[in-house]
């Protein structure tokens, strides 16, 4: 076993062809949340939550090389914000917004609730 989580099922793994390896494992709890597998992953995803703020990231698209992302941004008060990622100089370049007549200020942001069934 390489990676489990007491309360929560893992959902996805991510795998890199270029390093051979998984790179991370995602579960749920009340939003996603990721384990590393690769240190290098882990610091590409540390550097994208400096640039983008207050989003759930993923990567959504990647080069052969892996030296180019396209990075989806979720928000619980809007839609997804798309990224090109150049990760050799950490360069970010907005592409489009999949919701952009939702304001995200009149938007309530999403808040975990528990409740016990019979």
């Amino acid at each position: 076993t390489l990676y489990s989580n007491k309360q929560f099922d893992v959902v996805r793994l991510y795998y890199s062809r270029q390093q051979k390896q998984l790179t991370s494992a995602i579960y749920e709890d009340w939003k996603a949340q990721r384990h590393f597998f690769s240190p290098h992953y882990k610091k590409l995803y540390q550097a994208l939550e400096k640039q983008i703020k207050d989003r759930d990231i993923s990567i959504a698209s990647i080069s052969e090389k892996e030296d180019v992302l396209v990075v989806a941004a979720n928000s619980d008060r809007g839609g997804t914000h798309f990224y090109l990622y150049e990760v050799k100089t950490q360069k970010l370049t907005f592409l489009l917004d999949s919701t952009p007549w939702l304001k995200e200020e009149l938007l309530a942001p999403m808040k975990p609730i528990e409740y016990t069934s019979r």
